[in-house]
C-alpha cells in the first residue's frame, strides 16, 4: 500500500512539472485580451514609426579596436530618422569601439567629434 501511495505521488509531482510554468493556471479570458491589445499595440507601432530625438542614436558601427575596420552595423529598431535627416556618424566612442550614428539634417557637413 505504501509503495503504491509513494509512486502515485511522484507520478504526480513528475506529471506536474512536465507542464510549462508560464501555462499553469492561466485565465483564458486574460490570455485573450493581452493577445488583442499586443497585436493592436503592435499595428500601431508597425503604421506610425516613432522619430528619433536628436540626442538617441540611429545606429552603432562597431568596429576593430587598431585598424578601426567596421565589423557590424546594428540600427535602432526603435525609432528612424525623419524623411528631411539622415542617419550620420557623428561620435567615435573609443571606449566601446564604436561610431554612434545620429538622425542630422541631410544637408548637415560635420566632421565626426573624436572622443
Amino acid at each position: 500500500m505504501k509503495q503504491s501511495l509513494i509512486i502515485l505521488i511522484v507520478l504526480c509531482g513528475f506529471i506536474a512539472a512536465m507542464v510549462p510554468r508560464d501555462r499553469r493556471a492561466v485565465n483564458t479570458e486574460d490570455e485573450e485580451l493581452f493577445k488583442s491589445q499586443s497585436s493592436t499595440t503592435a499595428s500601431e507601432t508597425a503604421n506610425q514609426p516613432m522619430i528619433c530625438a536628436k540626442q538617441t542614436p540611429c545606429a552603432w558601427s562597431i568596429y576593430k579596436p587598431i585598424s578601426k575596420y567596421i565589423e557590424m552595423n546594428i540600427t535602432n529598431t526603435y525609432c528612424i530618422c525623419s524623411a528631411t535627416e539622415n542617419c550620420i556618424i557623428t561620435y567615435d566612442d573609443s571606449t566601446i569601439n564604436a561610431y554612434i550614428h545620429y538622425c542630422r539634417p541631410a544637408n548637415h557637413k560635420e566632421d565626426i567629434d573624436q572622443s
